[in-house]
């Protein structure tokens, strides 16, 4: 039995809103739900879910901060 799974990180980098979005999208195919608690410089994502989709979770965050960086200006833009 997999049962749930939590996976928490800090983020600390340019355009958080963009890695929220990615890890959002995410989320939703992968049946997680994700909280985001803003820090004074940064943000904390706590992700929980389905016990394997945790597991691949934690590897996708390079993938997800790495796309953001890529479309974080594009996503600002959209917002603002």
């Amino acid at each position: 039995m997999s049962g749930l799974g939590t996976y928490d990180f800090c983020y600390f980098g340019l355009h958080p809103d963009a890695v929220q979005v990615e890890i959002a999208r995410w989320c939703a195919q992968n049946q997680c739900r994700l909280d985001v608690t803003p820090l004074l410089d940064g943000v904390r994502f706590h992700l929980t879910g389905p016990g394997p989709a945790i597991r691949t979770a934690i590897p996708m965050t390079r993938k997800w901060i790495r796309i953001s960086m890529s479309s974080g200006h594009e996503a600002g833009r959209e917002a603002g």
